[in-house]
C-alpha cells in the first residue's frame, strides 16, 4: 500500500491574563485572576492512497481533501478569599470559579474511492460533506474551608463545596446538494446533546498532631 499526504494551515492564539490582589488588612487577602484564550485555525490536507497486490495490480485507490476552520474561546475566572486569625493555625478560605468554553468548527470533506477487480475498475463511491460543530459549556464552582485549632494537638477542618456544569453541543453533517450548497442534512452522522449537572458536598476532618521524634 502507498500513501502520500500534504497539509498546510495557520494557527493563531491569544491568551491575556489579568490578576489583581487586594490586601484588605494584615490578615485578609482577596485575589482575582482571569485567564482568557482565543484560538483560531485554518487547516487544509490532501491525502492520496493506493492498495496493490504483490504484482502491483491495484485493489483500491482513494483521494481525500479535508478543510477545517475552527475557533476556540475559553475564559477561566477565579476569585479567592483568604483570612488568617490571631490564633495560630486558624484559617478561613473561600473561592468562586467560573469557566466558559465556546468551540466552533466548520469542516469540509471531499473524497473519491475507486475499487478494482483483476486490475479493472469495477465500482466507485464518493463523499462530499460539510460538518458543523458547535459546543458551549459553563461551569460554576465554589467552596469554603475553615480550619480551627481546638488545642495544641487537635484541630478541626470543615469544607463545603458546590459545582454546576451546563453544556450544549451540536454536530450537524450536510451532504452537498445539486445546486452546490451543503443543505441536505445527514441524520446518521449528526447528533445534538444537552447536559446539566450539579454537585454539593461537605467534609469534616479532625486532626491530631503529636510531637515530632528525631532519631
Amino acid at each position: 500500500s502507498q500513501r502520500t499526504s500534504n497539509g498546510r494551515g495557520t494557527v493563531q492564539q491569544y491568551a491575556p491574563i489579568l490578576k489583581y490582589e487586594w490586601k484588605i488588612d494584615s490578615l485578609t487577602t482577596l485575589t482575582f485572576k482571569s485567564t482568557n484564550t482565543y484560538k483560531t485555525n485554518k487547516l487544509s490536507n490532501y491525502t492520496k492512497s493506493e492498495t496493490d497486490l504483490e504484482d502491483l495490480t491495484p485493489l483500491n485507490k482513494s483521494n481525500r481533501v479535508n478543510n477545517n476552520d475552527g475557533t476556540k474561546r475559553k475564559s477561566d475566572n477565579l476569585l479567592t478569599y483568604r483570612k488568617t486569625f490571631k490564633k495560630p493555625g486558624e484559617l478561613l478560605t473561600a473561592s468562586l470559579r467560573y469557566t466558559y468554553n465556546d468551540n466552533s468548527e466548520d469542516n469540509f470533506t471531499n473524497s473519491a474511492n475507486y475499487y478494482y477487480t483483476n486490475g479493472v475498475q469495477t465500482s466507485s463511491d464518493s463523499i462530499n460533506q460539510e460538518k458543523k460543530i458547535h459546543s458551549v459549556s459553563n461551569t460554576l464552582a465554589g467552596n469554603v474551608s475553615w480550619t480551627k485549632p481546638l488545642s495544641k494537638e487537635w484541630s478541626l477542618t470543615t469544607l463545603a463545596s458546590y459545582s454546576n456544569n451546563t453544556s450544549d453541543g451540536h454536530l450537524n453533517t450536510f451532504d452537498k446538494a445539486g445546486d452546490g450548497s451543503y443543505k441536505n442534512l445527514a441524520p446518521f452522522y449528526s447528533n445534538n446533546f444537552k447536559y446539566d449537572a450539579s454537585a454539593l458536598g461537605g467534609t469534616a476532618l479532625l486532626k491530631y498532631v503529636t510531637k515530632k521524634i528525631y532519631f
